[in-house]
């Protein structure tokens, strides 16, 4: 859950925390193929992820979120926006930095994903961009909507506010169609 403050008044809650994900492996194998393999005995851990992040609140409709992820692969901040909430119409406004609203596996955190990792289909899916995104849900929660306009360039390393790189639109329309309690649900969007 991590480390919350939060103000007398509530007008400012900040949560800081983090996450770290490894895979570790001890490695045997019979004695009779030790000539065969003589290096495949042994240990091995592989940092997959690790992150930190601050989270928070000022009053009761700002909501923000920083996240840095420190791995191998990638560096820098995966998330870094401002969330005006109860706004009428519209329900949720975010401006930053995000993940569009395109593929519910690339929507979903790296730890609650079913497999090791993401299917290939995520290396031509949007995913997190600078831009502004609104969102909203209809039919008590049932049916939610989220549509939004971002800049191409998602790292801070070559981010600029240049349209040459292009900018994308991508909306999502997605539905709990069955519900049978909190753990079991069928969810379908496009």
């Amino acid at each position: 859950e991590g480390l919350r403050f939060t103000g007398k008044y509530v007008l400012l809650g900040m949560k800081v925390g983090g996450r770290v994900i490894a895979d570790a492996g001890l490695l045997w194998q019979q004695h009779t193929l030790d000539d065969a393999y003589p290096d495949f005995t042994g240990s091995a851990v592989n940092l997959r992820s690790a992150l930190v992040q601050l989270a928070g609140s000022f009053g009761p409709d700002i909501v923000f979120n920083l996240q840095g992820v420190f791995a191998p692969i990638t560096r820098g901040f995966n998330d870094a926006f401002v969330v005006f909430q109860e706004i009428p119409y519209v329900a949720h406004l975010r401006l930053g930095i995000g993940q569009q609203p395109f593929s519910m596996e690339n929507l979903t955190s790296f730890k609650f994903i079913p497999f090791m990792e993401r299917s290939i289909v995520n290396a031509v899916a949007p995913g997190r961009s600078f831009g502004a995104l609104i969102n909203n849900n209809f039919l008590e929660r049932s049916v939610s909507l989220a549509a939004g306009i971002f800049y191409r360039s998602a790292t801070w390393e070559d981010f600029d506010f240049d349209s040459s790189k292009g900018i994308d639109f991508s909306a999502r329309l997605s539905s709990l169609p069955v519900v049978l309690d909190d753990t079991t649900l069928m969810h379908a969007g496009i």
